[in-house]
């Protein structure tokens, strides 16, 4: 028997609580009591919707109500989808000035398909990403449906066959020029490596990248190894130089310098002197704040002594931070590629006690990530090897218990429901002292202050996210076998993880010059029109690479250059391949030249048919795609196209 469908009514009858501060300075930065706790609210940022009038208060408020059955991540990243939309078209609606329920199905459709045709083109949203965003939208737009707040409409199409492009190994990472006085003040194994990283250039050779990506890893497993040490013997030192300072008496310092008057802390005068030496700060910090130094709002008159006089000796003394979990992050990394940057911060402290006692199942892979759910062996390694000069390798797991052990004084103060994540760091609210689970921002930003400061690394451009495909690409060059790939992958999926390698050993086997933007046309060419690849004169074999490089690089380019006869002829072949193409990103000088050359040539040679069908219908649409293109470039491709164009210019067939 069919199940009944539950009415609007039945569906959206749940009340919840959703008044709006509407005489507040920000009203809509609104309120959500579902995810708020104790001494920590939440709000949702509609303001994008200010100047919209009842209709922004009425969407912010059945977001909450939408919002209310999410978890709190997942309701932002609706939120961000959301806004995303209505970034595009909130101009519109308040020039407008209309209510909620009287924008017809055809203007809700009109938005919806310019926002996603724009969502398409920034470099910085992937196909599945867009998809994403789309869906999320449409959800919203149900849940306002059943509330009869807005008709329905047809959305547009999602992006057939949407691939999430995976980053390339760091073998094929981006070296900067550096000049042989930066050279000179590195350590002698930079020096050396710099050297040898200098001769590889032929990214062609499986066995060029797998060297490449060993000096890389080996660079920054090293230094990342150095700053490890640094940071654990400076704690434990701070710990020894507490626990056998048997000069200062805390307690009778608390007698004589302090006394609390109206539930505030005093003290008398000279109560800095004796705090002015580090053994009897670090003595005060661990009795009086439990090894955490206080905040502005905790204790501001400690805060600015403690920084007087021991300003260069607090860091990374006391607990976890992200300087010192930078480097543990990197180790775990380069070992562990099964792991992404969300599964150590989502790790709890169970799962550590789990690798101590070699029971550790992967519980600490994403919840929505299930292809990863894998039994794995993570060796526990030595506490020896944190020892300065150690000749031991730092393992994946000894810097798990690293960072566990490191973010203990935090617990105490985690706000609330996080005292069981593992990576805690110090964070501020309202100026006390709290521990706070890491943010990844902040995880990138202080990546780059890392590489800065570390020698070679600093003249190489590759994220934390590039460790994962290095070591599917080396496993992949070492033993072919797409199984073990899957296995250090942590995946399950045995075609998901052929996609992946495919495309990343694609990518690191063409990051050189070695395709023709005329051939790919070409093979373009002979697929739309069914001609044989024969008479254009590609042969099989070149077929074959040119799919696979294209395939791996996402590109779908044309280029018609030549003398004006040959642009002529194949004047019908551009119009078929621009009518069905998804334009990308540019970031190549030679497709970018084609680009802009291409542009000019519409608008110097269509100005004879402005203002007919054909122009408005199709010259003028290829105008605003190039424009859009060509805004999307950086400076630098322009710059390069351009010089390219005026050494050897491009012709194109009339504008009729």
């Amino acid at each position: 028997m069919a199940r009944r469908r539950a009415s609007p009514a039945d569906v959206s009858g749940i009340a919840t609580s959703t008044d709006l501060q509407r005489d507040s300075e920000f009203p809509l930065r609104v309120y959500s009591p579902r995810h708020s706790h104790p001494g920590r609210s939440k709000h949702f940022d509609l303001s994008i919707l200010e100047g919209t009038g009842e209709l922004g208060h009425v969407l912010a408020r059945e977001f909450l109500e939408f919002a209310s059955s999410f978890k709190e991540e997942t309701a932002d990243a609706y939120l961000v989808a959301i806004r995303s939309l209505f970034r595009s078209c909130v101009a519109q609606l308040i020039h407008q000035g209309a209510q909620l329920p009287s924008i017809t199905a055809s203007q809700w459709r009109h938005f919806a398909a310019l926002w996603f045709y724009d969502l398409k083109a920034e470099d910085t949203v992937s196909d599945v990403t867009a998809n994403g965003y789309l869906s999320a939208n449409r959800r919203f737009f149900l849940h306002l449906q059943k509330r009869f707040l807005v008709p329905k409409f047809r959305w547009p199409n999602a992006i057939r066959g949407a691939l999430s492009k995976p980053r390339p190994s760091v073998s094929n990472a981006p070296v900067r020029n550096v000049v042989a006085s930066e050279v000179g003040s590195w350590s002698k194994p930079d020096r050396t490596a710099w050297s040898e990283l200098a001769k590889l250039n032929d990214l062609s050779s499986p066995s060029v990248v797998k060297r490449r990506n060993a000096i890389i890893l080996a660079a920054a497993r090293r230094h990342a190894e150095l700053e490890i040490r640094k940071w654990w013997q400076l704690y434990r030192e701070s710990r020894v130089i507490a626990a056998q300072n048997s000069s200062f008496d805390f307690d009778g310092y608390c007698r004589k310098y302090e006394y609390v008057s109206d539930g505030i802390l005093k003290r008398t005068r000279g109560w800095r002197k004796p705090l002015r030496t580090l053994p009897n700060f670090l003595v005060y910090v661990e009795r009086k704040f439990g090894g955490v130094m206080p905040g502005k709002g905790d204790d501001p008159d400690f805060v600015k002594c403690a920084y007087a006089h021991h300003a260069d000796n607090l860091k990374g003394r006391f607990h976890l931070e992200y300087g010192s979990l930078l480097p543990l992050l990197t180790i775990i990394f380069i070992e562990r590629p099964k792991m992404n940057l969300a599964s150590p911060l989502s790790m709890t402290t169970e799962d550590v006690e789990q690798i101590s006692r070699n029971e550790h199942q992967a519980r600490w892979t994403k919840g929505r990530a299930n292809y990863r759910r894998l039994s794995d062996d993570m060796p526990t390694g030595s506490q020896l090897s944190l020892l300065p000069n150690a000749a031991e390798d730092i393992t994946a797991a000894q810097a798990l218990l690293v960072i566990q052990e490191l973010s203990k004084p935090l617990r105490a103060k985690a706000i609330l429901g996080a005292d069981k994540h593992l990576c805690l760091v110090r964070d501020t609210a309202n100026g006390c002292v709290v521990g706070k689970p890491a943010a990844q921002s902040w995880i990138c930003k202080q990546w780059r202050a890392f590489r800065d400061r570390s020698g070679l690394m600093s003249a190489i451009d590759f994220t934390l996210s590039q460790f994962r495909p290095t070591g599917a690409v080396t496993e992949f060059f070492e033993t072919g076998d797409i199984f073990k790939v899957a296995d250090r992958l942590g995946q399950k999926s045995i075609s998901v993880t052929a996609r992946y390698i495919h495309n990343l050993a694609a990518d690191t086997m063409d990051a050189g010059d070695v395709r023709q933007v005329q051939d790919s046309l070409t093979v373009a060419v002979a697929q739309r029109s069914g001609r044989p690849l024969d008479q254009l004169g590609i042969s099989p074999e070149r077929e074959k690479h040119i799919r696979e490089t294209a395939f791996s690089s996402g590109f779908l380019g044309y280029n018609i250059s030549g003398t004006s006869k040959e642009a002529q002829e194949k004047e019908s072949v551009l119009e078929s391949i621009l009518s069905g193409s998804k334009f990308v990103i540019i970031e190549t000088a030679e497709i970018a030249a084609e680009i802009i050359a291409f542009n000019e040539h519409i608008i110097t040679k269509g100005k004879a048919i402005q203002g007919t069908a054909r122009y408005e219908e199709f010259w003028l649409p290829l105008v605003v795609i190039c424009t859009q293109i060509i805004k999307s470039m950086s400076v630098s491709v322009i710059r390069d196209a351009k010089k390219r164009l005026r050494e050897r210019p491009i012709h194109y067939g009339p504008v009729v």
